[in-house]
């Protein structure tokens, strides 16, 4: 047995998968199986993965139909054999000393967490974690909930999780959600961990697409579901940690999913009728919190504040103008 799984999926990514390979071949690290998940890719993708499984007993290839990258990640968990596991995405790749630093911070840690650095088409951005430590969720759960912004690092990268308490625990993707489905996994983790380990360690590279998650913007549908299911993951650790700090990084992302929410049902342009419907259910699911969310113009402080107060016949009205003219 490997000491890690790394689960990569992958989705016709044939002109940057071999980068991400490249990077894992080269891990100073070797005692890790690499499991490479095709989500039904339609190009080449496959062909190039056979091959570094042709040249390398480490790496697993399996393909399955299109269902999504949470179900794919799924059916890595489902094969892994190791202690650890640590995803990477196909479009990114990291440094040679990436599993090692992993591995030398887990100790009986329960979770690890590195930074990135982001790669944009116009500048590249330090997203390390900037701080060094060991927590102890028994112990005081706020030092680190107070000291790590686990929303801003809620992607399953630059992570070594325990396998154990992934499998005892049941800990899976959502693959209903299409949206925030990476913090909710880290959060639905986060309540059955001990201690946690945070260094500035930053060997995991970023590379924004044009395609990524943000572009599922004002689809209706995915807003109110990842909403939904985000306010439950939230509102569990809440529970379990009612710390000041954690309560108000909860209310504030919740009402940024509730801001988005509400403009997706104007940018699908539903009826009068669906549409204040729709913003009686949201209201229902987070009305209580949208007030944490720090609109920055006077034209959204009205939104918060008709919506805040269930003024939805205003609201639509005030909406429905604006958007008429998009």
């Amino acid at each position: 047995m490997h000491q890690i799984s790394i689960i990569i999926p992958v989705y016709n990514c044939e002109k940057q998968i071999s980068r991400c390979l490249d990077s894992v071949i080269s891990q100073t690290y070797s005692d890790f199986e690499c499991i490479i998940v095709d989500d039904g890719s339609i190009d080449g993708t496959g062909s190039v993965c056979k091959k570094y499984v042709s040249k390398d007993e480490r790496f697993v290839y399996l393909k399955q139909n299109n269902a999504g990258a949470s179900a794919a990640r799924n059916t890595g968990l489902d094969l892994c054999k190791s202690k650890y596991v640590c995803f990477i995405d196909a479009d990114d790749y990291v440094s040679p000393s990436y599993l090692m630093d992993l591995m030398s911070d887990v100790g009986s840690n329960d979770l690890v967490i590195h930074g990135m650095t982001r790669i944009c088409s116009d500048r590249i951005i330090d997203r390390g974690m900037h701080i060094e430590g060991e927590f102890c969720l028994d112990n005081n759960p706020a030092l680190f909930f107070e000291s790590v912004n686990i929303e801003r690092f809620g992607g399953p990268v630059c992570k070594l999780f325990s396998s154990n308490i992934l499998k005892d625990k049941s800990i899976r993707f959502n693959n209903t959600v299409k949206l925030a489905e990476d913090l909710d996994f880290l959060l639905r983790y986060l309540l059955h961990c001990s201690k946690i380990k945070v260094s500035p360690k930053n060997n995991y590279f970023y590379i924004e697409t044009p395609n990524s998650a943000t572009s599922k913007i004002y689809n209706f549908d995915i807003e109110y579901n990842g909403l939904s299911v985000l306010c439950n993951s939230w509102d569990l650790l809440t529970t379990k940690y009612p710390i000041d700090s954690l309560l108000l990084l909860a209310n504030k992302s919740k009402a940024y999913l509730t801001h988005r929410t509400i403009f997706s049902i104007f940018k699908n342009k539903y009826n009068y009728a669906t549409r204040l419907s729709l913003l009686k259910d949201v209201s229902c699911v987070s009305a209580g919190v949208y007030n944490y969310y720090n609109p920055p113009t006077a034209f959204l402080r009205l939104i918060q504040f008709l919506f805040v107060n269930k003024e939805f016949l205003l609201l639509n009205f005030v909406l429905s103008i604006r958007f008429a003219k998009s």
